[in-house]
């Protein structure tokens, strides 16, 4: 019996040992591929957050730090790319947000950004405060809250208790409204997203899916694109400056 329970012992021990040490592998990774990008060894800080992204493993820190690194090595595309990754993840972050200014202001031709409405950009950073799983939990538990105090208004002994638990429900419930909404908003948003970045080359940006029409302007790598349109292997696509036209699929990479 003793034999027994000292197997158990050592099987779980074994378990939670690897588990540990699985747990600890990226934050390990991580500060080793940090250390290569403070050494300048850029390529290999490449690849091993690139290892660490392949492993499921994500943060704004890490996109940041990666696009830092292909900055560094003269691939501005690959850079921007990384950073609208973080951005995905926090919409309001002024160091990728500056970063990609630097990599606007080197466009031969310059894409401006329009301006973004108070409001959308307000709901958009809503939206990333604790992600879809988030405010469906917090709208769940503010739906529970509103029939506890509808199940009160019904059993309260008093008058008065009853028309306070009445209206603390009725307003728990309203509430309750914001965080589905922003959840399924959000879950529309990972299906609709068809943002993607110019990586590579300087593709032209044609009037129609057809490369015998006119061309509206050369896109240079680091330029974001909004699919609007698909026809075929071709792409209508917005530029950050509002301007439109067609690329093929395979001559940006999305977010």
């Amino acid at each position: 019996m003793k034999v027994k329970n000292r197997l158990l012992l050592m099987v779980i021990s074994y378990v939670l040992l690897v588990s540990s040490v699985a747990a600890a592998t990226p934050v390990q990774q991580l500060q080793e591929a940090n250390q290569a990008y403070q050494d300048g060894r850029f390529e290999q800080a490449i690849s091993q957050y690139e290892a660490i992204l392949d492993e499921g493993y994500s943060s704004v820190a890490l996109y940041h730090n990666l696009g830092n690194a292909w900055y560094r090595v003269g691939q501005p595309g690959k850079a921007a790319l990384y950073y609208h990754r973080g951005l995905e993840l926090s919409p309001g972050d002024g160091g990728l947000q500056d970063n990609l200014a630097v990599i606007r202001a080197g466009f031969a031709d310059p894409i401006s950004p329009l301006p973004e409405f108070f409001l959308k950009r307000w709901w958009r950073f809503t939206k990333s405060i604790f992600g879809i799983n988030g405010w469906a939990i917090i709208g769940l538990l503010l739906l529970w809250g509103g029939f506890a105090g509808l199940w009160r208004w019904r059993t309260a002994p008093q008058r008065e208790q009853r028309k306070k638990a009445f209206i603390a429900g009725v307003v728990v419930l309203l509430l309750a409204v914001l965080p589905f909404v922003l959840a399924l908003d959000g879950m529309g948003t990972n299906d609709r997203s068809q943002k993607g970045v110019i990586v590579a080359g300087t593709p032209n940006l044609y009037e129609a899916a057809d490369t015998r029409s006119a061309v509206i302007r050369p896109v240079p790598p680091g330029a974001a694109v909004l699919v609007i349109d698909q026809i075929g292997e071709w792409v209508k696509v917005r530029l950050e400056n509002g301007e439109t036209g067609w690329l093929t699929r395979d001559q940006f990479e999305k977010v």
